[in-house]
């Protein structure tokens, strides 16, 4: 169930994405120079649903059904928006419940997403700390392996906020380090259930020293 879910929430993503720069394109017909004023998506829909006139604009006069049809297309966006954050809000829910230890480390929507990838919780417990690592960057991994491009430092687990948000020449070990404690949380999760919050202790720990034991860009070799 958190799989499909997974699979759904990614299939929606696109969609939005699709829906909401063509909500843009439409609208900027009449009103072109709102598209620049507003960068958020979901504050764009926002305006065009609920009708608010338009200013001195280049854009075209338009009739009220030209214009009704619009604000129906961004009423729809708005729910279908509305339903991947209940979607996100169940696939947590849900994966906390399946996952304790691998929740606790990092976000269950993360965790979801692991799964995913892995074909399943017992797939995901039997990869090793390195594969667990690049889950997510096998098109990098690949070109790696053929043309022997730089390798990955890592896949889907850069979206954990410890390493995006680390300066770049920490983010592998960091990454290395949080992968390790990953396979473990899901040996724990999968074989036992057992919680051990000291999984995430430790992890916190390690990365403190990473960051103090690297805190200074090196310097490159001549």
């Amino acid at each position: 169930m958190i799989i499909q879910a997974v699979q759904a929430l990614e299939q929606i993503d696109q969609s939005l994405n699709f829906f909401f720069e063509r909500l843009r394109e439409w609208y900027g017909l009449y009103f072109p120079e709102l598209c620049d004023r507003i960068e958020s998506h979901r504050e764009f829909a926002e305006f065009v649903k609920n009708g608010e006139r338009k200013e001195k604009s280049m854009g075209a006069d338009l009739e009220d059904e030209d214009i009704e049809i619009m604000r129906s297309f961004a009423d729809k966006i708005l729910e279908m928006q509305n339903f991947r954050e209940n979607l996100v809000d169940y696939i947590k829910e849900n994966t906390e419940k399946l996952t304790p230890n691998l929740s606790n480390l990092i976000n269950p929507l993360l965790v979801a997403k692991l799964i995913s990838l892995a074909g399943s919780l017992k797939n995901l417990a039997m990869l090793p700390a390195s594969t667990i690592q690049v889950l997510g960057a096998e098109p990098a991994l690949f070109r790696h392996l053929r043309k022997g491009a730089k390798p990955p430092k890592h896949g889907i687990i850069f979206q954990d906020p410890r390493i995006h948000t680390a300066p770049k020449w920490q983010r592998g070990k960091i990454a290395r380090s949080l992968a390790s404690k990953i396979a473990i949380a899901a040996k724990l999760d999968y074989y036992s259930g057992e919680f051990d919050e000291t999984l995430s202790e430790n992890f916190d720990i390690r990365l403190d020293a990473i960051r103090k034991k690297y805190k200074e860009k090196p310097r490159k070799k001549k």
